[in-house]
């Protein structure tokens, strides 16, 4: 799949998205690339654990 396959399906998806957990995790990571800070650094503990697999 390429790149602008893989943006035009992450678009539908957030459309459809209502978990406004999920919305602020993505928007971290979006600022984060912006502000060129670590975002790992600002997630939450529980943030953490998902992406740990724990």
């Amino acid at each position: 799949m390429g790149h602008n396959a893989i943006k035009l399906e992450l678009i539908e998806w957030l459309t459809k998205l209502n978990d406004n957990e999920t919305l602020d995790f993505l928007k971290i990571v979006k600022d984060s690339h912006t502000d060129n800070q670590d975002w790992w650094l600002d997630l939450t503990n529980e943030q953490k654990k998902v992406l740990k697999g724990v």
